[in-house]
């Protein structure tokens, strides 16, 4: 990114994220080609954050639940498309099925996506199209609770582009877990919660749908 800025005659460049900090590091890592960098972060200020966004009256151990996540060309649901879900949905602590589907967004995919998320640009080229994706997803999800890593961010992207597209599915009804609340919860001592951090808190290795 920084060498197509520097190309075009910048000399500053800025970064920015939303409710975490998750991207200063990859910048920080990569090489800037001499450029300056500033960075801002959106934050909402609320010392009541829930840890189960809207909850229903059943016992936890009781429900089916499906953990999921989501890759996207951006951060901003308004622009920004989803090229990845991914999940897997356990039962009685045993995952008894998984979900994958890639989407072509139908707009240019900038390479730094493909360089953070190791998709395959030839892989989402061929995807299918976003409501065919979240019509599938939905029946997947169909009674259970969601669980995400920051779920502030995949629930509403989700959520805003099911509506955009008249899906079967709105994702409106479901109880929702945000594990990342949890772990900053839990272990306040600490300094990164992303999902990367949590992983190796936990000593676990991040895998994939099979």
């Amino acid at each position: 990114m920084t060498k197509v800025l520097k190309h075009r005659n910048h000399k500053m460049v800025g970064v920015t994220d939303i409710e975490n900090i998750q991207g200063f590091t990859q910048i920080k890592n990569s090489k800037r080609n001499g450029m300056d960098v500033f960075y801002g972060i959106q934050l909402a200020l609320n010392d009541n954050q829930p840890l189960i966004l809207y909850p229903n009256d059943s016992l936890l151990a009781d429900n089916k639940y499906v953990v999921l996540d989501i890759e996207t060309t951006g951060l901003n649901r308004e622009e920004d498309k989803i090229i990845q879900i991914a999940a897997v949905k356990i039962e009685n602590g045993v995952v008894i099925e998984s979900f994958e589907r890639l989407i072509n967004p139908e707009i240019e995919v900038p390479q730094f996506i493909y360089d953070l998320t190791h998709l395959d640009p030839k892989a989402i080229e061929n995807g299918v199209n976003i409501k065919e994706a979240l019509n599938d997803f939905g029946e997947f999800c169909k009674g259970a609770v969601l669980v995400a890593h920051n779920a502030q961010f995949d629930i509403p992207f989700i959520r805003h582009h099911a509506e955009l597209n008249q899906t079967n599915e709105t994702y409106i009804n479901h109880t929702v877990i945000d594990t990342m609340v949890f772990f900053q919860a839990n272990h306040p001592e600490l300094k990164k919660f992303s999902l990367e951090a949590l992983t190796r808190f936990y000593h676990k290795k991040i895998g994939r749908p099979s």
